[in-house]
């Protein structure tokens, strides 16, 4: 999935994020809720391997 490969090279600049979203044809506040969501399952899945 695309929002993998933004968060494993940290788009954080708006920019990107809008140009990526246009791409995928899909508006920037549902690749943001993408991208969180996937952020927040990967923190916790690595404190429950903890």
């Amino acid at each position: 999935m695309k929002t993998k490969r933004l968060i494993s090279f940290g788009v954080t600049d708006f920019a990107s994020v809008k140009r990526e979203a246009s791409r995928m044809d899909i508006s920037v506040s549902e690749l943001v809720r993408r991208i969180v969501r996937d952020w927040l399952d990967k923190a916790r899945k690595s404190s429950k391997a903890r």
